[in-house]
């Protein structure tokens, strides 16, 4: 499978968010749908921690809500209201996928395609301007399966925590 968040190795500080980015592309592949929910609200909870931390403001963002960084993000105009409207609906998609047995079936395939379309369009946001890395965009692409996708110990691992 080639993923579209390889321009994450670009920078040390991107590299940490690729293995999840990677496994969101995964799920999708593998229709888990919801996963594909939780993995982004994880990514952007640590995206969302590093920004503030960049911005060298007194706030401990360590402490706080991953809802309520956000919400400081804005309010100190650390992320655009488009980028805050992305990762808020992402953060109540991971929520529910998280917290709620109907999610399991509640995503759809579309839903989880815009949701990984939401996640590379976030984390080229900040890999271009918040970690300052120059690099040419490539167009994001529809995750495609190019044979199997965990190894047969992998598969035996899953099955046996599932």
């Amino acid at each position: 499978m080639e993923s579209n968040f390889a321009f994450l190795d670009q920078d040390m500080d991107a590299q940490i968010l690729k293995e999840n980015a990677e496994n969101s592309e995964k799920a999708y592949l593998n229709r888990d749908y919801s996963s594909v929910f939780t993995n982004i609200r994880v990514i952007y909870e640590h995206v969302i921690k590093q920004v503030i931390d960049y911005s060298y403001k007194k706030y401990d963002f360590e402490r706080a809500a991953f809802a309520e960084n956000l919400k400081y993000a804005k309010r100190e105009k650390l992320i655009s209201p488009e980028l805050f409207s992305k990762m808020f609906i992402m953060k109540q998609g991971g929520n529910k996928a998280a917290h709620e047995l109907s999610s399991q079936i509640y995503y759809t395939k579309d839903q989880a395609l815009s949701g990984l379309k939401n996640e590379y369009d976030v984390l080229n946001w900040y890999v271009k301007d918040v970690l300052h890395v120059d690099y040419e965009q490539a167009p994001f692409m529809e995750p495609q399966s190019t044979g199997a996708l965990y190894a047969t110990n992998e598969r035996k691992v899953i099955y046996a925590q599932s």
